[in-house]
C-alpha cells in the first residue's frame, strides 16, 4: 500500500547528504558518505534509481562537504540531471 502511494503522489523528493561521514572514515577523507562506491557505483545513485522507480520528478540535494564533487558525480550517473536542485 505505501509503495502504490510513493508512485503515484510524491513528485519531489530532498535527500540530506551535507555531511562529512566521520564514522566511515578513512573512507571519507576525500569524498563525501554519499559517493562510497558500492558495487561499482556510488551510494547516492542507488537511491536516485529507486526515486526513479517511484516516479519523481525532482529531487533536490541539500550537500555541504565536498559539495563540487557530489554535483559532477551526481550528474554523470543521474538519468534526469536536468531536474535536479543542489543547494549547497
Amino acid at each position: 500500500m505505501m509503495v502504490k502511494f510513493m508512485r503515484s503522489k510524491i513528485k519531489t523528493a530532498i535527500i540530506f547528504c551535507g555531511g562529512k561521514g566521520k564514522r566511515l572514515y578513512p573512507i571519507t577523507k576525500k569524498i563525501p558518505k554519499p559517493l562510497v562506491e558500492i558495487d561499482s557505483k556510488p551510494f547516492i545513485y542507488y537511491i536516485i534509481e529507486q526515486l526513479i522507480s517511484f516516479k519523481v520528478k525532482k529531487i533536490i540535494f541539500l550537500t555541504g562537504y565536498k559539495s563540487d564533487l557530489f554535483k559532477k558525480t551526481v550528474n554523470k550517473f543521474n538519468k534526469f540531471k536536468k531536474k535536479n536542485r543542489f543547494c549547497l
